[in-house]
C-alpha cells in the first residue's frame, strides 16, 4: 500500500496479534469440537446455519478476523472522502474485489460492529419517546 494512502489513516492499524485472537475465538465458536477444553458457549445452531450453508461466508469471517487491525480506522481518497481503511486493504492490497463478496459484506460488516460497539442505552441513541415520535405528536 503506498505511503501516500497510509499517512492518511485516521489512525495506526492494531498490533497483528488481535488478528490472531479474533481467527482463534472465531475458530472456537465455529467448530467448537476442534477446540478442547473450551470456556466459550455454545453458539445456537441459527446462527451457524449460514456459516454451515455457504463455505464463502467462513471464509470471509475469518478474512474479517484477519483484517481486525484495521476496525475503526478511514483513510482519505484520491477525492477526499473519508472511507474505511479494511476496504482499502481488500480492494489495494489483496486484490480480491467483489468474489466471495468480500469487498461488499466485510466493511458493511465492520459497519454493524462499529455500531454494535457500545450499545448501552444510556447514550441518547435510544431515546424514549424518539425524538422523531416527538415530532409527530
Amino acid at each position: 500500500m503506498p505511503d501516500s494512502i497510509t499517512a492518511t489513516f485516521s489512525a495506526p492499524p492494531a498490533s497483528s496479534i488481535r488478528s490472531l485472537a479474533a481467527a482463534s475465538i472465531l475458530h472456537a465458536l465455529v467448530d467448537p469440537d476442534s477446540v478442547p477444553h473450551s470456556q466459550l458457549p455454545a453458539i445456537h445452531p441459527t446462527l451457524l446455519s449460514a456459516v454451515n450453508a455457504d463455505p464463502s461466508c467462513k471464509a470471509r469471517l475469518f478474512l474479517s478476523a484477519a483484517l481486525t487491525p484495521y476496525f475503526g480506522i478511514t483513510y482519505l481518497d484520491r477525492k477526499g472522502k473519508r472511507l474505511p481503511a479494511v476496504e482499502l486493504v481488500i480492494r489495494e492490497s489483496l486484490k480480491l474485489g467483489v468474489q466471495n463478496h468480500y469487498l461488499d459484506g466485510i466493511p458493511p460488516l465492520f459497519a454493524a460492529a462499529e455500531l454494535l460497539n457500545d450499545p448501552t442505552l444510556g447514550t441518547g441513541r435510544f431515546k424514549v419517546p424518539s425524538e422523531r415520535v416527538a415530532i409527530g405528536s
